[in-house]
């Protein structure tokens, strides 16, 4: 990022975001304009006025050979997914950048460079009146188009060639280009997914009990295996993991399940259970273990002033019996728990090869709600393959789920609750989404809503198993990327979009053609946003390269 304040330029550079998840956003950098070398100081948020064919220095071609050079020996020496992480990225970019140049173009602007990467010049070359190169910095990418706002002096004979001059609507088509592009390659990454890698949709395949947990509330309410979950306490779902959000999220009591079984729609009622790793461990205050289950689950962990410690139990204790169950699983130890709550129980334990009694009275710790628990598992239905045409209509109803979610997404990065964790970010989940899942009752990831930087994203990228997963990612970050650019906050190209909107809002109401927004006013503002992004991104970042695994 250029630090001259009075020289704005439109410049892309990404940060990223998952949600699901995967987070993404490209801000568009303020500086000096480069062209011959120089920075006009004009205040300008876009292009300068001199021919590009007039820079007399286009960089060096054999540094460019040995910037590549660098790339090849960075992958053979570390990892080849660095190299290639960056070349996606400037692909990434290239792919925006292009998009605002050739609708430029189309629409009649001047556009004097179109270049990847910030910093020191690397290797470029003139054809007509445009500039191509690579620049020392491969974080961003820029297109300059000449007057972008009523900062930039222009050669009164190129004014009619300004991006300022044109009607809104062809300013609405450059700015939204950068965008389009980016759903243009998601909805491509999504018509390979479905045609070439059994990819089941953002929703993933229907699904149905396959087992039920003995003991559990789905094993008392009465479900079987084969049974389809169509609504849960009233509430609908899309997905398995989705299906497993809700029932943690559902407080513990009487429940009704709706369910689709041989071809008929049947409610089931009875009680939601808690779950048991909440009611043993937050609840009582111990982690149990199976390691000797043919003897008892075994005592791991054991917190201080818990119900536990009143008992008398201790780490390394086998759970024998209690109240008449022999070798109690962490389920059935919790069922107890919570039917016997306020009643003193009896709890037989094998210490030092010695069986010790323990007795006291259950007094579960409820300061955090305890999570639901159903105890089903899920066979996913496989479906037919779809041909190639049926792919491009399910890419164009999958990305509509896709971008509302990483709306959702975006809601939960601009709460600056979610901006900090620990840094841990969850894989994204294979494209085709067909395991075999366990009972829903894992626990929700705290940090998967928080921002994740390009470190974050090249770590899921390099850990990425197969390339339908490689698909899914880069479907999923340029379609949050496209949404996110399109926020209306300068220097964002939804900020441009914006202001565009609105100069042509003031003229049809004052029939006053040449009004313009005066952008020396909006400078500090948008300084403003790009400090937050770059603290956010920053932070992102150190929260990535602490979670990066050893």
């Amino acid at each position: 990022m250029n630090p001259d304040p009075n020289a704005p330029v439109v410049e892309g550079d990404p940060s990223m975001k998952a949600s699901v998840g995967l987070v993404a956003e490209e801000a568009r950098d303020l500086g000096p304009s480069e062209t011959n070398g120089a920075s006009r100081g004009d205040g300008s948020l876009g292009a300068g006025s001199q021919d590009a064919a007039a820079e007399p220095n286009n960089g060096s071609l054999p540094l460019l050979l040995g910037f590549i050079a660098l790339f090849i020996a960075l992958g053979a020496v570390r990892s080849w997914w660095i190299p290639g992480i960056i070349v996606g990225l400037l692909f990434t970019l290239f792919m925006h950048e292009l998009g605002h140049f050739v609708t430029a173009r189309m629409m009649g602007m001047k556009a004097t460079e179109f270049f990847l990467g910030f910093g020191p010049k690397i290797w470029s070359f003139n054809r007509g009146e445009t500039e191509y190169g690579i620049k020392g910095i491969p974080a961003g990418a820029y297109v300059r188009i000449i007057g972008m706002t009523n900062l930039d002096e222009i050669d009164p004979a190129e004014e009619h060639r300004t991006y300022r001059a044109q009607p809104w609507w062809q300013r609405m088509v450059v700015i939204c280009a950068g965008s389009a592009m980016h759903f243009l390659m998601a909805l491509i990454a999504l018509v390979v997914l479905f045609g070439a890698y059994s990819y089941s949709g953002f929703n993933g395949p229907p699904w149905e009990v396959e087992r039920v947990v003995e003991g559990s509330s789905a094993d008392q309410i009465g479900l079987l295996p084969g049974d389809q979950i169509t609504r849960f306490a009233g509430e609908t779902f899309d997905t398995w993991s989705g299906f497993g959000d809700l029932v943690q999220a559902t407080e513990v009591g009487p429940i009704e399940i709706e369910v689709e079984r041989d071809g008929e729609r049947i409610v089931l009622a009875g009680e939601l259970g808690a779950r048991s790793g909440d009611v043993v461990g937050a609840g009582f205050g111990i982690l149990m273990n199976e390691d000797r289950a043919s003897q008892g689950w075994t005592i791991e962990a054991r917190r201080t002033d818990s119900n536990a410690d009143a008992f008398g139990l201790e780490v390394d204790d086998v759970i024998l019996r209690t109240e008449g169950i022999a070798r109690p699983s962490q389920l059935a130890f919790a069922n107890l728990l919570q039917e016997r709550e306020g009643d003193p129980i009896d709890i037989v334990v094998l210490r030092d090869e010695t069986e010790v009694e323990l007795s006291g009275v259950v007094d579960l710790d409820r300061r955090d709600p305890f999570r639901g628990f159903l105890g089903v598992g899920a066979r996913f239905v496989d479906e037919p393959d779809p041909n190639w045409g049926e792919s491009i209509g399910l890419a164009v109803q999958d990305f509509g789920t896709v971008a509302k979610t990483n709306l959702s997404g975006m809601a939960a990065f601009l709460n600056p609750m979610n901006w900090f964790g620990s840094g841990d970010t969850a894989t994204p989940p294979p494209a085709n989404a067909s395991p075999t899942a366990p009972a829903p009752s894992a626990p929700e990831d705290g940090d998967a809503n928080r921002p994740v930087s390009i470190i974050g994203i090249a770590r899921l990228f390099a850990e990425s198993e197969s390339a339908d997963q490689v698909f899914y990612l880069f479907m999923i970050v340029n379609i949050f990327v496209g949404l996110f650019n399109l926020v209306p906050l300068l220097p964002l190209d939804g900020g441009h979009a914006a202001l565009a909107t609105w100069e042509r809002g003031i003229q049809f109401v004052t029939r006053n053609d040449d009004y313009r927004v005066d952008a020396a006013k909006l400078i500090p503002l948008t300084w403003a946003v790009i400090i937050v992004l770059v603290l956010i991104g920053s932070w992102a970042a150190a929260l990535d390269i602490f979670a990066w695994p050893a």
